[in-house]
């Protein structure tokens, strides 16, 4: 029975359901802004030569080609590193150049059809999970719609896919990180550790190496501020659950942790980055840069990278603070007992705080410091990556600030959707989607106001082995990127920081096969080999019993055989050399022989075969 005229609440639970007009209108909208963020590509025929150069589109299709020749988890490129091959699809990036290999090869579109169907494909999972995100901090459906379509919209993003950088991977995972913040806010929020963290973490880690390893700077954070809010009980209630994602996780990554572990004894990309440039003390830019940058234009060729943070995330959140300060020095008391400062009353505010202040310090040189004590940390490379989270942190700042500022002044709904459209407008109108119309992009461009032309980026359909010295990468022929070729140590015991010179010698007598003695050897290759096969056949000719270096990098799990009269193959042993990065074989004596090599895929790495 009710009592003072206050109605009994319905036992009859609450059943919500989607509403399917907003839906479908969404889905229009975020449609129409897809196509509007990709109208710099869609509108001009080629593609931009950026920092990148040919290599994501060349890894598209290498990947491709072993799509089509069944092997689905490819680590081992056979025409990389000057046609004697790296496990660059082992060590480099993944998710991104899957996806668009198996656009390509099961739709049979063309290639740069395939690219920007996956590229449309991130933009709509990175607006969705921007658009969960803002939802668990307002439930304002403007702020939710603009502000996951504005998220599309920013430079970081546009910085990565686009121009300068071209570097799909890292968009990819950019457009995966509010799915993890999803799973933070909705921790610090709510207390909840959902099961999402599994997925999300997994996809990251094969999407981009730099952005998985600040995934733990986020989760360490939620984790901590979800400890102020709750205490270090609430920490040991969640126990159980994080024991049991982190064991789903690890169980998930560890074939390819096996498989690289495999290759660090004759691979170290990291190490060898640092000798091009890579390194984290070299790549820091000055905190100005990241506000404003007025020297840059979008779509001119520009060896400068664009870090600067959209003026539609700074300047918001720089008058926010301010009245937040005014409002604080009004509000102060003499004498107040800080003592009884009570535990947190806004957890998702504190963690988006928490986070954005951790990033921004750490594009900082003065954080040099940090990245030397916490050596794992260098595999960043370059400190304004960190702009792959400040981006959808800062939008969510946004997103809170405007959701109190329309509950406090009570903003009309029309007034909202006026604001709101003008910060998005804002966004697109900086973008190159307006400021790049005009652009006369210079880099093997087609014509003035034109991209390179695709078939700069196209890879053949059969390599002759006796003739191929790699690809075209922006810079002249050969490796795709050289941090992948081998360790190559000298006499002295030094490593040599890049094998690229002592490759281009190596192919100077193709196809790179080389007797280490005085013996005179001869080495054929297939001279139609498939684009990126899975074995090899080589003609050996040798005077007399010698050592030969087969034109094939040295790696840890393939196998070689030679084929006898009888058609039959006998399998032989292969081992390194000091000096030399390719597989050296021992020939018994004086004939010609057929040398089989079958190159490593993931199960005979597993294998250990």
């Amino acid at each position: 029975m009710a009592h003072d005229g206050a109605a009994a609440p319905d036992p009859t639970p609450v059943r919500t359901t989607p509403d399917w007009a907003f839906e479908g209108a969404y889905a229009l909208l975020l449609l129409v802004a897809v196509l509007v963020v990709l109208s710099p590509v869609l509108r001009r025929a080629g593609w931009p030569l950026n920092a990148g150069s040919t290599a994501p589109l060349l890894l598209v299709q290498i990947y491709a080609a072993h799509f089509r020749h069944l092997d689905m988890f490819p680590v081992w490129s056979s025409t990389d590193a000057f046609g004697l091959g790296s496990p660059i699809l082992l060590f480099n990036h993944r998710t991104f150049y899957y996806l668009a290999g198996l656009v390509l090869v099961g739709t049979g579109v063309s290639l740069k059809s395939a690219v920007v169907i996956t590229l449309a494909a991130f933009l709509v999972v990175g607006a969705y999970g921007m658009r969960r995100a803002i939802g668990i901090v307002t439930d304002s459906r403007v702020i939710r719609t603009v502000g996951s379509l504005g998220f599309l919209f920013t430079n970081y993003a546009f910085t990565d896919w686009l121009d300068p950088r071209g570097d799909l991977a890292e968009f990819s995972a950019m457009m995966l990180v509010p799915w993890l913040l999803v799973w933070c806010l909705d921790l610090v929020s709510t207390g909840r550790a959902s099961f999402l963290l599994v997925p999300v973490v997994v996809l990251l880690v094969n999407t981009h190496s730099a952005v998985a390893l600040f995934s733990v700077f986020a989760i360490g954070i939620a984790l901590a501020v979800h400890v102020g809010g709750s205490g270090w009980s609430g920490l040991r209630a969640l126990a159980p659950r994080l024991g049991l994602l982190a064991v789903a996780t690890t169980v998930l990554v560890a074939p390819l942790l096996v498989a690289e572990y495999r290759f660090l004894g004759q691979y170290d990309p990291q190490t060898k980055s640092t000798a091009f440039g890579y390194e984290v003390s070299q790549q820091f830019v000055g905190i100005a840069s990241y506000l404003y940058d007025g020297s840059h234009r979008w779509l001119f060729p520009d060896p400068r990278y664009f870090v600067q943070i959209d003026f539609a995330i700074w300047i918001p959140l720089g008058l926010a603070l301010v009245v937040l300060v005014i409002r604080r020095v009004r509000r102060e008391r003499p004498g107040r007992d800080l003592r009884h400062v009570r535990r947190l009353r806004d957890p998702t505010t504190a963690f988006l705080v928490a986070s954005v202040t951790f990033f921004l310090a750490l594009q900082l040189r003065e954080s040099l410091f940090v990245y030397r004590l916490v050596t794992p940390l260098q595999v960043i490379s370059f400190p304004w990556r960190m702009l792959s989270f400040i981006t959808p942190l800062g939008i969510l700042l946004v997103a809170v600030a405007a959701d109190r500022a329309v509950h406090r002044y009570r903003v009309h709904r029309s007034v909202q959707w006026v604001v709101s459209a003008g910060w998005l407008a804002s966004l697109a109108l900086l973008s190159p989607v307006v400021a790049g119309v005009g652009y006369n992009y210079g880099l093997l461009g087609a014509g003035a106001g034109q991209f390179t032309t695709m078939q700069v980026f196209a890879a053949p359909a059969r390599i002759d082995n006796n003739t191929f010295h790699g690809f075209f990468t922006g810079s002249g022929t050969g490796e795709l990127y050289a941090p992948f070729l081998p360790k190559v140590v000298e006499a002295r015991g030094a490593e040599l920081n890049s094998d690229s010179t002592l490759y281009r010698t190596i192919n100077a007598h193709p196809p790179g096969g080389q007797s280490l003695s005085h013996v005179p050897c001869t080495v054929s290759g297939p001279p139609r080999a498939p684009f990126e096969t899975l074995a090899l056949e080589y003609t050996v000719t040798c005077a007399g019993a010698t050592r030969l270096a087969l034109p094939v990098s040295i790696n840890p799990s393939s196998t070689v055989y030679v084929r006898g009269s009888d058609a039959r193959l006998r399998r032989i042993p292969y081992f390194a050399v000091p000096g030399d990065p390719r597989m050296v074989i021992d020939v018994r004596g004086p004939g010609t022989e057929s040398v089989v090599v079958h190159l490593p895929t993931l199960w005979g790495v597993l294998s250990g075969s």
